[in-house]
Formats: C-alpha cells, structure tokens, sequence
C-alpha cells in the first residue's frame, strides 16, 4: 500500500493472475493494461509519480505509471532492458528521480538495477533510462559461507555518514540499505553509495530472528527523497516478515539500524499471512497488510487483505 498526497494506493496480484488495484478504498480494479504475474506488485512514487513494477510470467519486470486513478488510467506495461530473470516480487526504492531496484534472480543471486525518470512538460512523455544492464550482486550471503540468498530483498535510502564513504564534498550522499532473507532463514544487511549501486555488498547478519518469507521494510519521512532536514523521522524504520510459525512478526529501529527493538508479533493476535507482509509509511505512523491464511486462523475468511497501524517511538 502507498500513502501519497492524502490518498490511498494498494495492489495485489489476483486469483486470475492479474494486478488489482485500488485508490482511497473505493474497491479494488483491474489494472487496464493486460498483463498476467505472480507475485505481489511493487507500489512507489518516483519522480512524483505513482508507479508500479511487477514481475511478469516471463520473470522479467515490468513498470506502469498511473495517470489518471479516478479513470483507472495507466501508461502501458514497459519491460525493464536486460534480464532479470526472477520468480520474485522486484524490490524498489526511491530517491527523487530516479528508482534502485532489486531482485533475486533464478540462480539466486541478486540482481539489481537503477532506473532515472526525466520529467518533461506535458503532453510530452517523460524520458526514462537504464543502466546498461543488471548488476549481478556476486557476494549473496556468505555468512555462514555458502549461504546464498533465498529470497529478494527490501531496500530503502537513506542519508550516509561520512564514515559509510558516500560523502560529496562536503555533504553526506545518499546510500541504498537492503535487507535479505538468507538460505539460514536469517535476515542480512548491507548499505552501498547510490553511485555505486550494483557494487559487491557486504552482508551482515541481523539479531535473532528468522523469516520464511523476504522481508519488507519502510522508513519514515518523505517517500520519494532523503531529506537532510528531516533525519529524525527518516531514522525510523519497521521490518516485517512471516516467521518459521507462519505469523507476521515485525521489528523496529529509531536510529537506521544501529540497534533493534526486538521481534514482536501483532498486538491484537496472531497474524497468519499466505504471502509476504508489505510495510509502508504513512505520515507519522507504519501501515501493516497482510493476506490473512483462514485455514491457519478463522477471525477472517481466507487470502482477505487485511492491514493494521503501527506506531513506535
């Protein structure tokens, strides 16, 4: 789900294997652009404007821009140059114009790509380059050795310390943080400069804590820029993913990662999902959706999409 200038985006993939698509909870529709996936699609704002990635039954991963959501109108489904060759839902951050994006390709390495929007005055189309290729991220997980990654990865950006190496002068960069689920179930993180997304990573292994399913992670603040101003709230981030019980467990920093609250389950019960969880900011406080598993639990009927607020200090 997105919260975007007072409105409401979600998403799903369908029981038909098509993309659904809602706006302010008037119901969901189909996106008007054939187009077939399975897995859950990608919402994020990126050069101001609401665009979806999915991954195509090809497994190659594919974008559309909304243009009108009142009209359920939606630019046609672009393929993203290059093979990216994956299962999985794509991973996608943001920052201003341009989108870092992420996946676990077949051969279970990540794969991972950068894509630059370049407004252009209406009715003429934005321009929208690539890098040539995607990177293929050859480190994986390699703690404990051989461990490669199971599962694609949540990513976000965020402000650097000079001592990350991503300083320009004298202004902090901007770094790309992702989170991945290795082969021991563990989550792994690794920050990398933008201007060099694509580099090798090194991977550190969070505290306890083990998910079945990749992980989603949100930040706090602005969803399409790093704000220097605004450091505080884009300190916050919320982790979510299904346990080894098949219950959505999530965890929280205030300070970018230098230290974890802890892994807790849902205040109000169990939450049993039959997919990933998805993790979004909204404003001050974090939106948690889940697809409830009724055969595990019947408070809901089953494969319902069902969301709850989060909120921490």
């Amino acid at each position: 789900m997105l919260n975007y200038n007072n409105n409401e985006y979600a998403a799903v993939e369908g029981n038909d294997e098509r993309i659904w698509w809602s706006w302010n909870q008037e119901g969901y529709r189909p996106h008007p652009e054939s187009h077939r996936t399975l897995q859950a699609p990608t919402l994020v704002v990126l050069g101001g404007r609401v665009t979806m990635y999915i991954t195509g039954v090809d497994y190659q991963i594919y974008y559309s821009f909304l243009e009108d959501a009142a009209s359920n109108n939606w630019t046609p489904w672009m393929r993203i140059p290059g093979d990216a060759y994956t299962d999985q839902s794509p991973a996608v951050t943001t920052i201003q114009e341009e989108a870092y994006i992420a996946v676990n390709r077949l051969d279970r390495h990540l794969g991972m790509q950068r894509m630059t929007v370049s407004p252009r005055p209406a009715p003429v189309p934005d321009a929208v380059s690539f890098n040539a290729h995607w990177g293929r991220e050859p480190n994986g997980v390699m703690r404990p050795a051989g461990n490669w990654t199971s599962q694609s990865p949540g990513i976000f950006g965020q402000m650097t310390s000079t001592a990350a190496g991503c300083a320009v002068g004298n202004f902090v960069g901007y770094g790309i943080s992702s989170l991945i689920t290795g082969r021991d179930d563990h989550l792994y993180g690794a920050t990398v400069c933008a201007e060099d997304w694509g580099a090798p990573l090194d991977w550190n292994r969070l505290e306890d804590g083990e998910c079945l399913t990749q992980p989603d992670v949100a930040r706090g603040g602005s969803l399409d820029r790093v704000d220097p101003s605004n450091q505080a709230a884009e300190s916050r981030l919320l982790v979510a993913c299904e346990g080894m019980d098949g219950n959505v467990w999530t965890n929280y920093t205030t300070n970018r990662g230098a230290s974890w609250g802890g892994w807790s389950s849902t205040t109000d019960g169990a939450g049993p999902s039959t997919r990933r969880p998805a993790v979004n900011n909204q404003g001050g406080n974090f939106d948690l959706r889940i697809t409830w598993n009724g055969e595990a639990n019947h408070r809901f009927p089953d494969h319902s999409v069902i969301e709850k607020t989060i909120n921490f200090s």
